[in-house]
């Protein structure tokens, strides 16, 4: 059975990445997901670019007056009507059978699956040596390069740069806690978790 999804990118004032994903999105997007951009109290100036460039890739633009990682991620889940929500990284790029790899993973999964992780590979810049970057600390930088199926108390990670979460399993917990997530000075995140 075909589940229904819809992706939503959060941003608060990166409307380049966000131009990025959505490019990205243009291709990986095979299925015609409905995509939100949910703008996470840009200042005006970007808030408005970031409209415009929404309307430009067939996304629905929705404004949070409030910033906040968690207020943004509560909003699209108010708004989505799908079975499964997705939230990329306004600066995660999707490769272009990333759609239909997710609709086939989701469409799978049985029914007490509640989140679906997908892989997170960085975009190092060509003369930068990362060889001395440990595991733990591509995970800190939210990098799942790991090939497979698992469960995360297998050790399979996640993170909130490419993640689907079953709408039902987030009404149940409420959604995401407010108390946690990168607002202002405060960066304490893993509000995913």
């Amino acid at each position: 059975m075909a589940r229904s999804l819809s992706i939503a990118i959060c941003t608060h004032n990166r409307p380049d990445d966000v131009t990025a994903c959505l490019r990205g999105l243009q291709s990986g997007n095979s299925e015609n997901f409905p995509i939100y951009v949910i703008d996470s109290g840009s200042d005006p100036d970007i808030a408005s670019r970031l409209k415009q460039m929404s309307l430009d890739h067939k996304a629905d633009y929705v404004r949070c007056d409030e910033p906040g990682l968690s207020r943004a991620r509560n909003k699209a889940h108010e708004l989505v009507q799908t079975d499964w929500i997705v939230f990329l990284d306004d600066d995660a790029v999707v490769r272009s059978d990333w759609g239909r790899n997710l609709q086939r993973l989701v469409d799978d999964a049985a029914d007490q699956v509640a989140i679906i992780g997908g892989r997170v590979v960085p975009s190092w810049p060509d003369e930068v040596d990362v060889s001395h970057i440990t595991d733990r600390w591509m995970l800190l930088l939210s990098c799942v390069d790991i090939d497979g199926r698992g469960h995360v108390a297998a050790g399979m990670n996640v993170c909130g740069a490419n993640l689907a979460f079953r709408q039902s399993a987030l009404k149940k917990v409420d959604g995401f806690p407010l108390s946690l997530g990168r607002v202002g000075t405060k960066l304490i995140s893993g509000e995913e978790s």
